[in-house]
């Protein structure tokens, strides 16, 4: 016989069981539901995928040197995030058509532009940035010579910073010698305490020729 605490979560699947996820590097849709769920705690999960190819990507002429390929797009690091991949360190690619967050659970291998490490990880969470790296002062954003110039006077692949001293405003620039690109972030949104995040917004170009 089905008892309440069956027919609850019955009706908690009917009505939260569906996910949808739009890959749109891979030009996908993916339509997830729950159909079944076992166990309690839950110990086997059943679910059903429905897959359809995504809208055709336009595919515009390639960047050149100096051109800016996004802006202001946003990428999220947070504990709560790393601690669901076992406490993984937040990898960030910024070197392609938008940024992209993953998590890993090594510390050697496959590391990102930008990287976070969870409070889970060593207690103090902080942002490491990688390439040349320099925190950015003064009123207007700096644009893609001064971003450059900015970060070739900075940090190579050691810049870390505490989350506990990142504020909202704050910016980074960012130069990468071999990807040949320069990034400029801005923090948009910070929380030091637990569930630690950060949020920034990022604008790339593809990094100028050397005169």
């Amino acid at each position: 016989m089905e008892t309440a605490h069956d027919q609850e979560r019955r009706q908690r699947v009917g009505e939260f069981g569906r996910f949808c996820e739009d890959f749109a590097a891979e030009g996908r849709v993916v339509l997830l539901r729950v159909v079944k769920v076992s166990g309690s705690p839950v110990a086997e999960l059943t679910l059903s995928a429905t897959l359809w190819a995504g809208p055709a990507r336009a595919e515009g002429p390639p960047a050149q040197p100096g051109d800016k390929v996004y802006e202001n797009q946003p990428f999220t690091v947070a504990d709560d995030v790393a601690k669901a991949h076992d406490c993984g360190i937040g990898g960030v690619g910024i070197g392609s058509d938008m940024p992209r967050v993953r998590y890993r659970h090594t510390l050697s291998g496959g590391g990102g532009d930008v990287e976070y490490f969870p409070s889970c990880l060593s207690g103090s969470p902080k942002v490491r940035f990688g390439g040349y790296a320099a925190r950015v002062e003064g009123g207007a954003d700096p644009d893609i010579t001064a971003c450059q110039d900015a970060a070739a006077r900075g940090e190579r692949n050691d810049l870390d910073v505490p989350v506990s001293e990142l504020r909202t405003g704050d910016r980074f620039c960012v130069f990468d010698s071999s990807e040949k690109y320069v990034a400029l972030l801005k923090v948009t949104a910070v929380t030091a305490e637990a569930p630690v995040s950060a949020t920034f917004s990022v604008t790339r170009w593809e990094a100028p020729e050397p005169s």
